[in-house]
């Protein structure tokens, strides 16, 4: 354990992905990016039961379930997170709105 927080204020990445050039400060987030090379889907949904290589991924999706809170005040578009409004303000009315 404190090696790995010694290589991460120190940005030394040992470890070495033998399929592409990503490196990572600890042996078992190496293992966690080879998944995605194996297509390894192990986090799923209790909703919808999509999988996810990561445990993030499913974190966001899962928002996806969650009531719209966001709502654009130019239409009727609704979306569960921010970032989506954001995305839609910009691509659908080329507008960005101060404070979202």
């Amino acid at each position: 354990m404190l090696l790995s927080l010694w290589l991460k204020h120190t940005g030394e990445r040992p470890y070495k992905c033998n399929v592409c050039p990503q490196r990572c400060i600890s042996s078992s987030n190496l293992r966690a990016h080879q998944q995605r090379h194996l297509g390894l889907k192990v986090h799923e949904c209790t909703i919808c039961n999509k999988k996810f290589g990561y445990k993030i991924s499913l974190k966001e999706h899962m928002s996806t379930h969650a009531p719209s809170s966001f709502s654009c005040d130019q239409c009727n578009s609704t979306y569960s997170r921010l970032r989506g409004l954001r995305r839609h303000l910009l691509t659908k009315h080329g507008t960005r709105k101060e404070g979202i």
